[in-house]
């Protein structure tokens, strides 16, 4: 899982990898791009499916198909982006939110992003299905006895990704 930040200007591929992130961040002075109109190019790096996938149908063909520029601002109240920090502050906050997440049990924060990412393949059945898969995975590992262990003890986890 990738924390993706958004320094200044996403274009292109940068919007498309950025889109792919776990979670994904801008400064507050940056901006987003799909410059693909502009050069007869088709969107790619998985625009077509992640961006449509946070902002909807109708946002994602207004951004992609005339390649206007979204600020910080926009992104975060339309849903491209989940925070907007600082410009002083953004490699900061990156690097805060990658060490929660290295941290923090790796298997099942793996497993509940791929949950998200294919949230609506198939229907609520199949969602369901793939679930109970990523539970009992989740189940199985160390990193879940340590969890239950650190509640019942008030303490933080120690998790170690297995």
């Amino acid at each position: 899982m990738a924390e993706a930040v958004i320094r200044t200007v996403a274009d292109g591929a940068g919007f498309g990898l950025a889109m792919a992130g776990g979670i994904i961040s801008a400064a507050e002075d940056a901006s987003i791009i799909a410059g693909f109109p502009m050069v007869g190019f088709v969107a790619d790096y998985g625009l077509g499916r992640t961006l449509p996938s946070a902002v909807g149908a109708v946002r994602a063909k207004d951004i992609l198909l005339t390649g206007r520029k979204v600020d910080a601002a926009e992104a975060l109240a339309i849903g491209m982006v989940g925070r907007v920090v600082p410009r002083d502050a953004r490699d900061a906050q990156a690097l805060t939110i990658a060490r929660k997440l290295a941290d923090g049990p790796t298997v099942a924060l793996g497993l509940t992003k791929k949950l998200i990412d294919r949230g609506s393949d198939g229907g609520i059945g199949a969602h369901l299905d793939r679930e109970g898969f990523a539970q009992a995975t989740a189940f199985g590992t160390l990193d879940f006895r340590e969890g239950v262990a650190a509640f019942g003890n008030r303490r933080a986890p120690r998790f170690e990704g297995r």
